[in-house]
């Protein structure tokens, strides 16, 4: 008998007895968590693909885990990469395959990675810093080499997608519910025409504009997977998910997920063959913005002179044209990785911790012409890879392979105008989706009778 059935379920009893003692003596909540993940980690090692289940729940879960498990709650998705990676390794070895599979997307990976050891080295940054920016650019890509490399049959790749969009449907229910209640909106995501009675949707990950982001990246699979399922229950189920993701998405009332939306369904519908589905869905997002009142107001908005004159001092224009000067005196190298326009820099409060709210421009002021190509280039392979998995998929699959790259196109194009990479469970759900696009061009076509 296999002596990983045995032990087990004997390790997680005696965590659960350690749960239940330790219990009366400590925090509750706190030692929940500890011991939740503890479980789940001996889980992982033995089933990897649960712990790439988790973290396409991230965006759920990475909130929750660092409200109840303190400081070291930052460091949960640290630790379960490293888990799955260490886990993936031993099977692969067990199983005698010890060719990597990396493609064109490690090469991109590995330019960025020397681009950025440069530019690092030119600027007076120091060393923890700049290693710390690096990070945030690459470290989610080692989920999408582990997906490709852990030889996850298909049943695997789908029940992650449905999970993934299970996630979406539970971020943009909670959206709905604080847009109902009218949740307080801080005046920052405001104008003042819309402060007095407009309520933007936060969700799990604190923020509309992230949780706009998340959204649009999720909704085009859940269009793609309820045009795959045949039977008719599931299939209206994941196109009633798909509606709760799009009300959710119009919960957060950002505009910049919409226009990342309409172009992102515009590549969904040709990577499916169905082109003619561009004017349905162009009809029905334009639809959207005229006829839901919110919306409407919020698009209007950009034409008024409150807002081109707020855009001007400290808004988008303002942050764009410093990040351009930068870019102007620091042309090939950047200013150096965290030097501005992010997260890592407002660590530092690096130009008064102004954020740019364009990835690409936070890259080229960071990393100079070499960086903002490597990372296009990184981008440009990870969708390149998708397309190779929507060519390999079997028929049944294309639907959802089609729907993943248009959420990493939308993706990517919400990227001009909100510092989404920076965002770990918005990070990690797209290389998640990544790697499951790809992963059906990494591994011998499927069997044709496999199940839905």
């Amino acid at each position: 008998m296999n002596s990983n059935k045995i032990n087990l379920p004997i390790v997680l009893i005696a965590l659960g007895v350690l749960f239940a003692v330790i219990a009366i003596f400590g925090n509750v909540p706190i030692i929940f968590v500890f011991v939740a993940l503890a479980a789940l980690g001996l889980v992982v090692f033995f089933r990897p693909e649960i712990g790439v289940a988790a973290l396409s729940f991230s965006a759920v879960a990475d909130g929750l885990v660092r409200t109840y498990a303190g400081g070291v709650g930052s460091y949960w998705d640290d630790a379960l990469y490293a888990l799955i990676v260490v886990a993936v390794v031993w099977k692969l070895a067990k199983e005698g395959q010890f060719k990597i599979k990396s493609g064109i997307v490690w090469w991109a990976v590995a330019t960025f990675f020397a681009l950025s050891v440069i530019s690092g080295l030119l600027s007076s940054l120091p060393c923890g810093h700049i290693l710390t920016a690096i990070r945030s650019v690459l470290q989610g890509s080692i989920i999408f080499f582990v997906i490709i490399n852990a030889n996850f049959d298909r049943k695997v790749i789908l029940h992650v997608a449905s999970l993934m969009i299970l996630c979406a449907v539970v971020v943009a229910g909670y959206g709905l519910l604080q847009r109902a209640s009218g949740a307080f909106t801080p005046q920052g995501w405001l104008d003042k025409k819309e402060a007095v009675n407009i309520t933007r949707a936060t969700s799990f990950l604190g923020s509309p504009n992230a949780t706009a982001g998340f959204l649009a990246l999720v909704l085009p699979m859940s269009i793609g997977m309820a045009l795959k399922v045949k039977k008719l229950l599931p299939k209206i189920i994941y196109f009633a998910f798909a509606a709760i993701i799009f009300f959710g998405l119009y919960a957060t009332l950002n505009r910049a997920a919409w226009i990342g939306l309409g172009l992102g369904l515009c590549v969904f519908a040709i990577a499916s063959g169905k082109r003619w589905w561009i004017g349905i869905f162009m009809v029905l997002l334009a639809s959207a913005i005229l006829l839901l009142p919110d919306l409407r107001l919020r698009f209007s908005t950009i034409f008024s002179d409150e807002f081109a004159i707020r855009d001007a001092s400290l808004g988008r224009t303002f942050r764009w044209d410093t990040a351009l000067q930068i870019f102007s005196e620091h042309p090939f190298f950047g200013i150096g990785p965290g030097g501005f326009g992010g997260a890592v820099a407002y660590g530092i409060q690096a130009f008064g911790g102004l954020y740019v709210d364009n990835y690409y421009l936070l890259i080229l002021s960071n990393y100079g012409l070499f960086g903002i190509a490597s990372f296009l280039f990184l981008l440009a392979s990870s969708v390149r890879d998708a397309f190779r998995g929507l060519r390999a998929a079997l028929e049944k699959d294309r639907y959802l392979v089609a729907g993943i790259i248009g959420g990493m196109v939308a993706f990517c194009v919400h990227l001009l105008f909100e510092n989404l990479w920076d965002i770990t469970p918005l990070n990690i759900s797209f290389w998640i989706m990544a790697g499951m696009a790809a992963s059906f061009a990494y591994k011998e076509r499927r069997n044709e009778n496999e199940g839905s």
